[in-house]
């Protein structure tokens, strides 16, 4: 999944920082810096895939020379030599990379060797592809944009952290540098975006932080431009939640410290954190969806009454026109109401339904968890088994030469037990429903898909039943059917109480409209009768009547 990362700050000296050294690190080689006398030299470091320097016309330019001149270039305790942005690269347009192994997996010749093998294809043609490109495009906009010098250097992924973190650090110079025509590096005035606030608003430019937003916009445009050409249908986003009408709470970076903690199954406080953040998302999605559904049923409610207050009023002109054409001639009797013979159709997931696809995926998780726990917990009691087979042979070894040392070591290896006991220990009572879940979501997305459907389905259903009496067994109801759906039958009662019944208490469905009495036996299921639409008026007016009497009363008192 393409993550959305861009961040910039600059490299000055009041931090201690220096431009030569940062170049230096990234792009793993070796600057002296002729300012102090210091060299800095990262060319043993692994990691990065590509390094390149080039200026607004594309023109390579010597890195040393570059950084040398950056730091002579000022004269200030504080300057600002250099920018830096770090960007992540969406995973989807680099190769592969494999993860790291466990210690016991790289006991394996076959793992490790396998392992070796693809961190070499991936390090060695990471250059070519897109994402690299993406990256260099990203350069290549800030050096013609604001007319400086780049430093692009790509990175793979930390092997303490995840295997997907392909990124890119992009140094720019803080001055415009150009070439002469002997070829050599002049740097120029301050870039616009390296200017004081006070300064931009002479030239006309807008706060510095609303270019960074600009520019931080421009590198999910590339980016997504790029997943695009290779068909992904992964976006980045540059907005936060609330800018996007998202309302969800942004989780806490992990770290990779965190991040290697949490893959090896120990739960870190940041872990708990985003966990908890997690949790609280899921919540905040409910109650949205919840309030949404319920909105949209107030909605359609609304639009009902007015429709049947509408059909009554023309009923009753209707009749009153009727009532003066009359003659003495005897009315002809009411023709028999038509029975509607067709059964309503009931389409999408229904309740039971939703709740079996429930019951199974919980049953799916907890043998999920059950197999997480197993594996996690393994290398601890293979570690717990090589300790005490060492300190019993400890143990057993009753010579007298080198005792002192041999207590000494029994000593460590106890001590180094029990701490992995003790996490042995967390890790079985540790709750693994989420990282079940997770689980599921990517080894098992069909299933995932469809508890997703049912958990919808179940938040419908809740939505429709709120406020409403659930019909109980051994009792009677008489009204109006409002609704009959999926997530169940509605009724309104005389009295403007709507009552709730389950699709499964009927053997046949009424319609919406049907005016009937809803009878239930002992075993909860239910007899319709139709019952006369002036009973039902009559029982309506007796209501209103008695409810207008009873808040009469209450002002009284």
């Amino acid at each position: 999944m393409a993550i959305y990362h861009a961040t910039t700050k600059p490299i000055s000296r009041s931090s201690g920082r220096s431009a030569t050294a940062s170049a230096a690190y990234r792009a793993g080689t070796e600057i002296k810096d002729e300012r102090t006398g210091l060299t800095h030299d990262y060319s043993k470091r692994g990691g990065v895939l590509l390094a390149t320097v080039f200026d607004k016309d594309d023109n390579e330019i010597d890195r040393s020379e570059l950084w040398n001149l950056a730091e002579q270039a000022e004269k200030r305790k504080d300057a600002r030599t250099a920018r830096e942005w770090i960007v992540a690269i969406p995973s989807e347009l680099m190769p592969e990379y494999p993860e790291q192994l466990s210690d016991d997996e790289r006991r394996s010749t076959e793992l490790l060797t396998d392992y070796q093998l693809r961190k070499e294809f991936a390090e060695h043609h990471a250059k070519d592809f897109s994402g690299t490109q993406t990256a260099l495009d990203f350069g290549k906009m800030l050096s013609k944009k604001y007319g400086v010098a780049v430093d692009v250097a790509i990175h793979a992924p930390d092997e303490e952290g995840s295997n997907k973190n392909y990124h890119a650090h992009i140094m720019t110079t803080t001055r415009e540098v150009s070439l002469s025509a002997d070829g050599q590096v002049e740097f120029g005035d301050k870039a616009t975006i390296e200017l004081s606030n006070t300064k931009r608003k002479t030239l006309g430019l807008g706060a510095t932080s609303i270019e960074i937003k600009e520019l931080r916009a421009e590198w999910a445009k590339i980016a997504n431009q790029a997943l695009e050409r290779k068909g992904f249908n992964e976006r980045i986003d540059h907005r936060s939640y609330a800018e996007r009408g998202i309302e969800q709470l942004p989780t806490q970076k992990l770290g990779w410290k965190a991040s290697a903690m949490e893959r090896r199954g120990l739960e870190t406080d940041r872990g708990d954190i985003n966990r908890a953040i997690n949790a609280g998302n899921l919540k905040i999605k409910g109650l949205a969806l919840e309030i949404r559904i319920d909105t949209n049923k107030r909605e359609e409610q609304k639009q009902a009454l007015e429709f049947q207050q509408g059909m009554d009023a023309l009923r009753a002109k209707q009749q009153a026109a009727k009532a003066l054409q009359a003659t003495d001639t005897p009315p002809s009797p009411p023709k028999p109401q038509i029975e509607a013979d067709i059964a309503p159709v009931i389409e999408g997931q229904t309740v039971n339904e939703a709740l079996d696809v429930q019951q199974g995926f919980d049953k799916m998780v907890a043998q999920t968890a059950e197999k997480i726990r197993a594996k996690t917990i393994e290398p601890y009691k293979a570690d717990m088994t090589r300790l005490a087979a060492e300190h019993k042979a400890l143990k057993d070894n009753n010579s007298w030469l080198g005792r002192g040392k041999r207590e000494k070591q029994m000593k460590e290896l106890a001590s180094e037990y029990k701490g992995i006991k003790r996490d042995f220990n967390a890790t079985k009572k540790r709750d693994l429903t989420m990282d079940a879940k997770k689980n599921i979501e990517h080894t098992a997305p069909q299933a995932h898909a469809t508890h997703e459907q049912a958990r919808e389905t179940l938040n419908y259903h809740a939505s429709f039943r709120y406020g409403a009496t659930e019909a109980q067994a051994g009792r009677q109801y008489t009204g109006e059917i409002t609704a009959v759906t999926r997530l169940g039958v509605m009724q309104k009662t005389p009295t403007g109480r709507n009552v709730y019944h389950d699709l499964d208490s009927f053997e046949e469905l009424p319609n919406v409209g049907d005016k009937v009495r809803v009878t239930y036996n002992k075993d909860n299921k239910a007899e319709l009768v139709t019952v006369d639409r002036a009973e039902l008026t009559r029982q309506t007016q007796q209501a209103e009547l008695e409810r207008q009497q009873s808040q009469g009363i209450k002002i009284d008192r």
